[in-house]
């Protein structure tokens, strides 16, 4: 809706003048459907991950309550009853294979982050999945800064969480020098200057290179949109055999904040949508 006032000198508006306050409606309409799609698209993925989750859990728990066990009572009344020994291997053969599959299974991450909060729970992930992979991983984090990446909404933190570890996990597949014998190290720093900067940096071979050679790159292109989805953004910086520097930056808007009306003034017009 727009409403168009007296001038402040009293006079009458032009046609050129109610033209600009139209157009300027029109774009304060646009730019609270572009805020009302994103917020949808929020819910959307905050839904998808939910999802995931109860999927994930899910399969480990019917694997694990029911369809090992039975499999191990099969074995067990076959060999109890001197059945064929092709049978009783293809049971073993099964139920190493689900066995393996819950072995490789990711661990979830929403537990993690809910009990130790985003960078003790990236510590924790660096620390047991990666923890062959560098030779060095230097921590770059004041207190105060992991206190306040507290403050960030469970979404934020989550999505933030997954880049953070793609970052690593590219490093530690991609990253290592093949000839170069200075030590491989991982830097993880964060700061708080507006909102939480988390820079993922290491020695190795330069994503230019790796990129090239191996195929990487790809999921981080991913997590690049879906940190654009919650308001942040994902920066890649490298150079062949100078190493690669990611920067996850999350403004204070990825807190949780009520939404607050559009409104403007133009002339004694205001708009109102």
């Amino acid at each position: 809706m727009l409403l168009l006032g007296e001038k402040r000198d009293g006079g009458l508006y032009t046609q050129e003048e109610i033209e600009i306050a139209r157009a300027a409606g029109e774009r304060l309409i646009d730019a609270q459907a572009s805020a009302a799609m994103a917020r949808r698209l929020m819910e959307l993925q905050r839904q998808r991950l939910a999802e995931s989750q109860v999927i994930d859990q899910r399969t480990r728990r019917v694997l694990h309550d029911d369809v090992l066990p039975q499999l191990h009572t099969a074995l067990l009344m076959l060999q109890a009853g001197g059945a064929q020994p092709d049978a009783i291997s293809l049971l073993s053969d099964t139920h190493r294979q689900i066995a393996n599959l819950l072995h490789t299974l990711p661990p979830t991450a929403t537990p993690e982050l809910a009990r130790l909060g985003l960078l003790n729970a990236l510590r924790h992930a660096i620390e047991n999945e990666f923890a062959s992979a560098f030779d060095q991983v230097d921590w770059q984090i004041e207190p105060a800064t992991a206190h306040l990446a507290e403050r960030l909404s469970p979404l934020a933190a989550e999505v933030c969480f997954y880049a953070a570890r793609e970052a690593v996990r590219n490093a530690a597949r991609y990253g290592r020098p093949g000839t170069n014998t200075r030590p491989f190290q991982l830097t993880v720093a964060a700061c708080w200057p507006n909102g939480l900067e988390l820079t993922i940096s290491d020695n190795g071979v330069g994503m230019g290179f790796a990129a090239t050679s191996q195929g990487s790159g790809q999921g981080l292109a991913l997590h690049s949109t879906l940190m654009a989805v919650i308001g942040g953004t994902l920066t890649a910086s490298s150079a062949p055999g100078a190493g690669t520097h990611i920067t996850l930056a999350l403004p204070n808007a990825a807190e949780t904040e009520p939404a607050q009306p559009l409104t403007n003034s133009f002339g004694g017009a205001t708009f109102a949508a």
